[in-house]
C-alpha cells in the first residue's frame, strides 16, 4: 500500500508496507530517517510512524523491532506484532544483502566485503 499521510503527526514521506499479517509489519524505510526514537530526536521515526499506522488501522499491538538499518541507509525494516514472534525471529540467522551506490572506479565490475561493520565513532 502506497500513501501519503498527515494527521497530528506529520510525516513528510511516502512508506509502503511492504507486508502485513496478523504477526509481521514490514515496512520500508526511507534513507535519512531513524528507525527508533533518540534522546535528541524523538518524532520522525519509523517507530513513530509504525505506532501511528497502527492507531490508524486500529491495532492494539505493541511495536517489536525485528531488525534495524542506520539512519543513511533505506530498505525493508521488520516488526513484530507480538513479543514471543519478535523473541523466535531473534533466534533464527539472518542473512542481510545491501546494494551500494558508489561513484568513482573501482577495481572490479563485481566482488564481496567480508569486513565487519562498526559503529561511527562517538556513535551509540
Amino acid at each position: 500500500m502506497n500513501c501519503r499521510h498527515s494527521t497530528d503527526m506529520e510525516f513528510n514521506f511516502s512508506y509502503t508496507v511492504f507486508y502485513e499479517d496478523e504477526y509481521l509489519l514490514i515496512v520500508n524505510k526511507p534513507a535519512g530517517m531513524l528507525v527508533h526514537p533518540t534522546v535528541k530526536e524523538d518524532g520522525s521515526t519509523l517507530y513513530n510512524y509504525v505506532a501511528h499506522y497502527y492507531k490508524q488501522q486500529g491495532l492494539l499491538h505493541n511495536i517489536h523491532p525485528v531488525s534495524r538499518l542506520d539512519r543513511n541507509t533505506s530498505g525493508l525494516v521488520i516488526f513484530a506484532k507480538e513479543p514471543r514472534i519478535q523473541f523466535l525471529l531473534s533466534q533464527q540467522e539472518v542473512i542481510k544483502k545491501y546494494l551500494g551506490i558508489v561513484t568513482g572506479t573501482l577495481p572490479a565490475d563485481r566482488g564481496i566485503i567480508e569486513a565487519p561493520i562498526s559503529r561511527k565513532e562517538g556513535s551509540i
